[in-house]
């Protein structure tokens, strides 16, 4: 399940960077600026304490991702993390720890984008 995460999590950070580039608003530029930033160092961590646990992974195809509501795809995603929480972390509670400090990114990002113009 691991697997699937990290082709989510950098389409997040690509569509992150284009938004970031093409916004007017500059609340949203460092907000979007933050999110990428934040996402890799939040997922690497993730990913080398999961192999750490449980042996290498081989992680699926990073798919591209359409222009949409950032902060309505980051609160699906952040959902959709909690809702795979137990099969993410694979039990380990350390490895869902680090998964709530991912989604913790992704609703930081979702708060600043709807509410900091």
């Amino acid at each position: 399940m691991i697997e699937q995460l990290i082709p989510r999590a950098f389409a997040i950070r690509d569509m992150a960077h284009k938004a970031h580039w093409k916004t007017t608003s500059y609340a949203q530029h460092i907000a979007l600026g933050d999110l990428y930033e934040e996402i890799i160092p939040a997922l690497d961590v993730i990913v080398e304490a999961h192999q750490g646990m449980f042996g290498l992974i081989d992680p699926e195809p990073t798919k591209g991702g359409k222009e949409t509501d950032m902060a309505a795809f980051l609160r699906e995603e952040a959902d959709w993390m909690e809702t795979n929480r137990d099969l993410l972390s694979s039990g380990v509670g350390a490895i869902g720890n680090l998964l709530d400090n991912l989604t913790a990114v992704y609703l930081k990002a979702a708060y600043k984008l709807e509410n900091l113009k």
